[in-house]
């Protein structure tokens, strides 16, 4: 029996205001390289219109495009990603094989809505997807993002019509917005320190993201209004971390999983690195199909190289593995067809060697299973065990802190200096900054970070390490991994590839909300779990104890082969956003940085990269 899960993107408008159609469909265009192999479109005629692009991995007929109308002819839906469990579902729903049109995932979805209702769809659905559903009756438009945020979801509104697309440039290239292309303040800030723009919001006015987890929906008077159907944070913890029962559990759970992200009729690979995550998760796949061939990128410099440990794994396994050495040469190539791959401002330089590895994997394949969200989900950074080992510092208040820290340094104590700042929540947003506050402040005054990352950042205080790990974990899914995700689904979807996360699947993560952490309590051992099913999976293997992942050189780059652009785009001119930065501090700050041999490379590659993106997509003009 033939299924099919697609990637796609979506596009569509609702309101007072419907561009005609030609120009609606060229704008739906932009987003090809998410679907090239089919279009849709379908409108009312009246306030809505919708428009498809699809990435087929099985079925190529037509059965399966969208959009899809149900068929009480009630609903309407785009869908952008895939549901693994659909199958599961259409059994529930008690339909037959002739019930259906096509063997897509997108169908038992509609058909679930229209038979469920949004409530207890949305609570048995276990995917990656960004869904568009258009209630005729009600004249309702239902905006929904999977759980985790894979798939990204961008909406404007604007002259009393609503835009919402999958990429963001569908959104300010469109007609009505076009002329009305002004930065957030707070956006511009968010992305200055964070090095993306972090949903709800997006980088220009009147622009936003669905959050991970979450509906919007809009009526014909523009009325808004937002429902959280999944919400990761801890209920109720009742399984220990280092119980022998529970690397069972996770074992079972993580085969079930991998086992639905394989369902495909066409090859699957996955991404190989040296540490821990990916080659675990290539190990399921390789036992459930053994054919699977993985993917890893190098560095010519040794202190950024671990393919020593990526091919032991892959030896390990008897998989075949392409590995290409990412090298000056390659950044030359690559850097400004890179950049056009993020139609929003995007700054973690990793993106280039993931960039790379995604190009290198499209030529095999169209699937990709990848290891990420084992960081976030079980406590794998080091950072968590780091500040929760210091947790009782802060029990007293800060000029004690800072006296008996020093004392303690002269006498030998491992006391970071983490614990000069006033909360813990400072002390987090303070290393996951590309740039810190008191930089912003000297070269964007005035500007501040939004309401959003306030509440992120905002600690309380903690009774307990058990209490603190929580809180760690929730603020690294909610900030940092979605960074990550930005990123893999920009550069994977940008060559047409589909890159499957199996340590985001819904079972995985509810069950690791039950989860009580022990990490610098019991054991110091980050990612506890998973390593102990590495020694399970690879028992001749040592793992790598530091986490290195797909990464470059940054420091030498800028100072070397892309020096000059930076000092010309930083410095010879007024930058983008024109008269925002206070150009003194930021000559100086960038000026700084190439004169000392020490230098803080991050936070100059967000400035860059935003000059790069708004040449990129011609909105510094």
């Amino acid at each position: 029996m033939e299924t099919v899960l697609n990637m796609c993107g979506i596009l569509g408008e609702f309101g007072n205001i419907l561009t005609d159609k030609s120009q609606f469909l060229k704008v739906n265009r932009l987003s090809e390289r998410r679907g090239p192999d089919m279009s849709g479109y379908w409108s009312n005629g009246e306030y809505c219109q919708m428009a498809f692009n699809r990435l087929s991995i099985i079925d190529l007929t037509e059965s399966g495009n969208q959009p899809m109308v149900s068929s009480d002819k009630r609903w309407v839906m785009v869908m952008n990603g895939e549901v693994y469990n659909f199958l599961e579902i259409r059994e529930e729903l008690g339909c037959s094989h002739s019930d259906f049109k096509s063997q897509t995932d997108s169908e038992v979805v509609l058909t679930a809505f229209q038979n469920w209702g949004m409530d207890k769809t949305l609570e048995r659905v276990n995917g990656i997807f960004a869904i568009a559903l258009f209630d005729s009756q009600n004249k309702q438009l239902h905006l929904i993002r999977d759980f985790a945020g894979v798939k990204p979801l961008y909406f404007g509104s604007i002259r009393g019509s609503l835009i919402f697309a999958s990429q963001y440039n569908q959104i300010f290239e469109h007609p009505l917005f076009k002329k009305s292309r002004i930065p957030n303040p707070a956006s511009l800030y968010d992305y200055t320190r964070f090095g993306y723009v972090p949903a709800p919001n997006a980088f220009f006015k009147n622009t936003w993201q669905v959050e991970p987890g979450q509906v919007v929906s809009f009526d014909l008077a523009m009325d808004a209004s937002k429902k959280v159907y999944y919400d990761y944070s801890v209920r109720y913890q009742n399984i220990s971390e280092t119980d022998t029962s529970t690397i069972e559990k996770l074992d079972s759970i993580l085969t079930s999983s991998i086992k639905n992200q394989l369902i495909s009729d066409v090859p699957i690979g996955a991404f190989l690195s040296g540490g821990v995550d990916s080659p675990l998760i290539t190990h399921y796949a390789h036992e459930l199909k053994s054919e699977i061939e993985t993917f890893t990128i190098g560095s010519e410099n040794p202190n950024y190289d671990e393919t020593d440990s990526a091919q032991q794994f892959a030896r390990f396994l008897n998989v075949a593995n392409h590995l290409h050495y990412y090298s000056e040469e390659t950044l030359i190539l690559d850097i400004d067809n890179h950049f056009r791959a993020f139609s929003e401002p995007f700054g973690d330089y990793s993106s280039l060697p993931t960039f790379q590895v995604c190009q290198m994997a499209k030529t095999y394949f169209s699937v990709i299973l990848g290891g990420d969200g084992g960081d976030e989900v079980f406590w794998g950074y080091p950072r968590f065990h780091h500040i929760s080992s210091h947790l009782p510092w802060f029990n007293y208040g800060l000029s004690t802190r800072k006296i008996i820290g020093g004392i303690g340094r002269k006498l030998g104590w491992d006391i970071s200096y983490g614990i000069h700042v006033k909360t813990i929540g400072d002390w987090v947003i303070g290393r996951h900054s590309a740039n810190h506050a008191q930089t912003l402040h000297q070269i964007l005054p005035g500007l501040s970070n939004s309401e959003f990352i306030q509440k992120l950042y905002h600690s309380p205080q903690f009774s307990s390490k058990t209490e603190l790990l929580n809180w760690l974990r929730w603020n690294e899914f909610y900030g940092h991994l979605q960074r990550v995700l930005m990123k893999v689904d920009r550069t994977s979807m940008h060559h047409s590839l589909e890159v499957r996360v199996p340590f985001l699947d819904r079972n995985i993560l509810d069950f690791s909300k039950h989860l009580q952490p022990e990490l610098s309590i019991s054991h110091k051992t980050p990612k506890y779990l998973l390593r102990k099913l590495m020694q399970k999976k690879y028992p001749t293997l040592s793992v790598n104890q530091d986490k290195m992942g797909f990464s470059i050189d940054m420091d030498n780059a800028l100072r070397t082969v892309l020096k000059e652009e930076v000092c010309d785009l930083l410095i010879g001119r007024d930058p983008y956003p024109q008269n925002t930065f206070d150009r003194t501090h930021l000559q100086k700050y960038v000026g700084t940085y190439f004169d000392e041999k020490n230098g803080n490379e991050w936070g100059i590659w967000v400035l860059y990269a935003l000059q790069k993106w708004a040449q990129s997509f011609g909105v510094s003009n």
